[in-house]
């Protein structure tokens, strides 16, 4: 075990405040034309929603992205999927998943003000799905919400 994983036996994120709800609909609408809809994959009806100063801060705290990228056995995905097993571990169900280009893995997320953000897991950097969609290596083309 290294120094990174006891300081999370120890040390758990607070989980972000939940400042409202967004229905499957309105996530739906808010990610169509982000890729194929036959690869949205959602599996609530309704899921909470925070800002993104919030989920800066948890996502801070989670110290997912201080992990060492290691090729083809720590990299963009296992960064995607470790970020997101924190923002799964609560019992709120925030509007967070992960997305797939054709190069790369990274989050999505929905914030209180229905705007949706792209999320590099390996550097906690949450960018406006508009600025996102001019960058090849972060446009989706597979999304998943649970």
């Amino acid at each position: 075990m290294g120094i990174l994983d006891s300081i999370r036996l120890i040390f758990k994120p607070k989980e972000p405040k939940r400042l409202g709800n967004i229905s499957i609909y309105e996530t739906l609408l808010l990610l169509n034309g982000l890729c194929k809809p036959e690869n949205i994959f959602l599996s609530d009806s309704v899921y909470g929603i925070t800002s993104t100063e919030e989920a800066k801060k948890f996502t801070e705290e989670t110290m997912v992205s201080a992990r060492q990228w290691v090729a083809e056995k720590h990299d963009c995905d296992n960064f995607s999927f470790a970020l997101m097993g924190y923002w799964s571990q609560g019992l709120e169900n925030f509007c967070f998943g992960i997305a797939w280009s054709n190069v790369h893995a990274f989050n999505i997320m929905i914030d209180d003000k229905k705007q949706v953000f792209i999320v590099e897991p390996q550097s906690n950097k949450y960018i406006p799905i508009e600025e996102a969609k001019r960058k090849s290596l972060y446009y989706p083309i597979r999304l998943i919400v649970i």
